[in-house]
Formats: structure tokens, C-alpha cells, sequence
């Protein structure tokens, strides 16, 4: 296989590999979605429900009784209000009927007999106890509601409906009668009466049923909330399944792409071993957990899984893996002793670079110096043969200087670029290296100054040379 088309296979298994990357991309974004549904959910009825439901679909929220049992509950209502209305309400009537002073309102008033001729002026609603009687024995005897043959169609739905009637026959009463007359003063006492009576007798019965009635309410809503969890334990248990299944299929799609993208990964060259095994060493010991997490993540297990000690094989472990370390490596901090030697380092060097520039500046300033000097000599006037010899060998002894400064530089360059390699490369020397460095310094600057001396004593000679005959 050449290499052409080893290109053209490597490139085909990236593009599979990134496809099925993306494929479990999107499966883990499904899994993500369906599990905050079923967190969601369980916060409102305790019971987990997927973002796609593999059962039938259970409706959460308050429990809704069916139709049935909700006309079941209102016959019981319905019954329970009537056997008050026909029981307490009718015996409390009749009590009142058998009251010494009753008499009066124990019938219509027949107004035209009585000769009040304005009494359905002032009385728009007359009634009367007889009449309150007839019509809850009526409704007592029918069934559903109905009446008996030559009584008036009435349903009484509540106590209250019979109470109302009841007050209104006393209050038509006080109403007609002005106050101090018989009529008025018989009305207020069974007014009274009427009062205590339905107090002690209609209202605890009343009580009783209003509560039997809520009971049975509740227990019908229990029974019907219990059915409904039963359907919804059923239901999150499926959901359970699925999402585990889910789970299942996403891990091993998981480890499948893990190891597509190991085979593509190239292992370790040489150097970068060396620089994640002295990475590890010089690693700040407070990261050494998000290290092994790291490692953790590579592995596919959970970092709390891994033990206190950790044994990585540089040469043979998995590429993915020392590739992901040596990137966290490179990243994480220091040792402080290793941070503050680093430092050390490098504003040592930054020093000696500053003196390499001082002396190099130094060295062009006396360089333009001499050329200047040279310059107004070769002007001058006089001198002769001997005169212009004696410059011409000065000017080739300077430039024959300035080569060999120039070489000496380029040389202290290089051995200053050696040494900082070599401080790299040493990293438990760095002190060393720098008092090194600064005296190689010391010496180049020492060549320098001797040199700036010599061409001092050469300007000179060369002064005397044009000063004579």
C-alpha cells in the first residue's frame, strides 16, 4: 500500500469516525432531554415519565373522579340533605304547629274573610307553617322529586330553604300587625322558638351530613388517586426500562467511538514523553486530582473509582489518553519551588540580554567614535608618503579589529544560546546556570574594554604618525 492510499484510508476513517461522533452527539442530547422530563416529572407526582412515553400516556395533575362515581357521590348528597329535610325539618314544623299560640299561622290567611283588604298590599310572599308541612310531607312521599296528587309541585333542597320559610312566616306577621298587638307579639315568641328548635335539633343532623358526605367524597377521591398511581407506577416503570435501555445503547456507542478515536491517535514521540513525565513531576500537587480525573475519563470510569495510586506506562499506554495528560500538563500549575526557579531563570536571562545590548550599543558608539577620528585625520592636511602609509595600515589594522570583534560576538552568541539550552535541560541546576551565564558575561565584556583600549593606543600612534614630518 503506498502512501497515497494510506492518506485516502486514514482520511476515510476520520469521517466515519467523526459521523459516529456526531451521531452520539445527538443520542446523548436525546437521553439529556428525556431526563429532565423525568426529573420534571417526578417533582410533580413522584413518579419519573419520559420526553417520549412508551406506554400509554398517563395524565398528571390533580385526580379528576369519573362520571360515574362523581353521580353516585351527588345521589348520596342528595339523599343524605332530603333525610334531614323530611326527618328534623318536618318534626321541627309540627313542633311549632303544636305551640299553644300557632294557631294563627298554621293556615293561608284568607284575606277577603278576615276582611283585610290591604294585606297582599303590605304581604307581597304570604305563607304559612301548614303549608311548609304539606310540601316536605309531599316531597318526602314522592320519588324524584316529585309531588303528591292536589299538592302544590315544591322541592325543599336544603334545611335552609325550609328555615327561610319558616322566618318568613313570623316576619309577615310583625310586618302586618303594628307592634304591642297579639298577632305581633305571638309571632315574636315563635320566632323564638323556632330559633332554639332548629339550633338543637336540625342543625347537628344537618352537621352530621355534610360531614358523611365529604367522607365520602375523600374516600372516593382516594381510591381514584390510588388506581391513578398504580397506572402511573406502571407507566414510570416502563419509562425506567427505556431510559436504561437508552443508557445501555449510548455507553456502548460510547466506548465504540473511544476506541475509533484511540486507533487514530499517533503515540507519544520521545520528547513529548520527556516533557509530560517532568510535567507530572513539577505539577502543582492541588491538581493532581483533576489529573486523575483526566485519566479517569480516558478509562471510562468514575474518578471516585480510581485508586490513591496510579501507575501510567508512558511507552505503551493508550495514546488517547497520555495525549489528553500531556495537554492538561501543560496547562496546570506549577510546584511553587519549580514556578519561582522558572522565574529566577528568566529574569536572569532577561539580564543578560540587557547587558549583551548595553555592550553592543557600547560597542557601536566607539565604532562611530573611531570612524569619525579616522575621518579627520584622512581630511588633514600634509604628511606625505609615510604619512598616508602609516593611515592606510591603521585604517586596515582597525577594520582587521572589527572583524574579529564581530566574530567574537557572534561566538559569545552562540555559547550564551548553548548555556540557555543547557539551563532548560537542567532544571534542578538553574542557580548554577545562572552564575554561569553572568560570568561567561563578565568575561565577554572583558575582551571588549582591552579592545577599546588597544584601538585608543592604535588612534594614537596614529596621531603621532600624522604630527610628523
Amino acid at each position: 500500500m503506498d502512501d497515497a492510499q494510506r492518506k485516502a484510508l486514514d482520511a476515510e476513517r476520520r469521517l466515519q469516525v467523526k459521523k459516529r461522533v456526531a451521531e452520539l452527539s445527538a443520542l446523548v442530547d436525546v437521553l439529556a432531554t428525556a431526563v429532565e422530563s423525568a426529573q420534571r416529572d417526578q417533582q410533580q407526582n413522584g413518579i419519573a415519565a419520559p420526553a417520549e412515553p412508551v406506554a400509554a400516556t398517563v395524565p398528571a395533575g390533580p385526580v379528576v373522579l369519573d362520571p360515574s362515581v362523581m353521580a353516585k357521590l351527588e345521589a348520596s348528597r342528595v339523599k343524605r340533605i332530603a333525610d334531614v329535610v323530611s326527618r328534623q325539618c318536618l318534626a321541627a314544623i309540627k313542633h311549632l304547629m303544636g305551640h299553644k299560640w300557632a294557631w294563627p299561622f298554621n293556615e293561608p290567611v284568607d284575606a277577603s274573610k278576615m276582611g283585610l283588604a290591604d294585606y297582599h298590599n303590605v304581604i307581597s310572599e304570604p305563607m304559612d307553617l301548614g303549608t311548609i308541612r304539606q310540601r316536605i310531607e309531599a316531597q318526602a312521599a314522592s320519588t324524584g322529586g316529585g309531588s303528591c296528587a292536589g299538592t302544590e309541585s315544591y322541592v325543599y333542597s336544603h334545611p335552609d330553604a325550609v328555615l327561610a320559610h319558616a322566618r318568613l312566616v313570623f316576619t309577615n306577621a310583625k310586618r302586618y300587625n303594628p307592634p304591642g298587638s297579639d298577632v305581633h307579639i305571638m309571632a315574636c315568641t315563635l320566632a323564638e322558638a323556632l330559633e332554639g328548635r332548629w339550633t338543637t335539633t336540625v342543625a347537628p343532623k344537618l352537621a352530621d351530613a355534610h360531614a358523611s358526605i365529604q367522607s365520602d367524597l375523600e374516600k372516593a377521591t382516594a381510591k381514584a388517586a390510588a388506581a391513578q398511581q398504580a397506572r402511573l407506577q406502571v407507566h414510570g416503570e416502563c419509562t425506567a426500562g427505556e431510559l436504561e435501555r437508552r443508557v445501555v445503547a449510548a455507553e456502548a456507542a460510547l466506548q465504540e467511538a473511544k476506541a475509533a478515536l484511540a486507533s487514530l491517535c499517533t503515540p507519544l514521540t520521545p520528547d513529548e514523553r520527556r516533557a509530560l513525565a517532568t510535567g507530572m513531576r513539577d505539577m502543582d500537587p492541588h491538581s493532581l486530582g483533576d489529573a486523575v480525573a483526566v485519566v479517569a475519563s480516558a478509562a471510562g470510569v468514575d474518578p471516585a473509582d480510581v485508586p490513591d495510586v496510579v501507575d501510567i506506562d508512558l511507552e505503551s499506554g493508550d495514546p488517547l489518553m497520555l495525549r489528553r495528560l500531556l495537554t492538561f500538563v501543560a496547562t496546570a500549575p506549577k510546584k511553587p519551588s519549580v514556578a519561582a526557579a522558572e522565574a529566577r531563570k528568566a529574569a536572569a536571562l532577561a539580564a543578560q540580554e540587557t547587558q549583551r545590548a548595553a555592550r553592543a550599543a557600547a560597542a557601536a558608539a566607539t565604532r562611530q567614535r573611531r570612524a569619525a577620528r579616522l575621518k579627520a585625520t584622512g581630511a588633514g592636511s600634509g604628511g606625505g608618503a609615510r604619512r598616508r602609509g602609516g593611515r592606510s595600515t591603521t585604517a586596515a589594522r582597525a577594520r582587521q579589529r572589527a572583524k574579529m570583534r564581530e566574530e567574537a560576538a557572534g561566538k559569545a552568541a552562540a555559547l550564551s544560546e548553548g548555556a540557555r539550552q543547557g539551563n532548560d535541560e537542567e532544571g534542578s541546576e538553574d542557580d548554577e546556570g545562572e552564575d554561569g551565564d553572568a560570568a561567561d558575561g563578565d568575561e565577554d565584556a572583558a575582551p571588549a574594554d582591552g579592545e577599546d583600549e588597544q584601538d585608543e593606543e592604535e588612534d594614537q600612534e596614529a596621531a603621532d604618525m600624522d604630527a610628523g614630518p
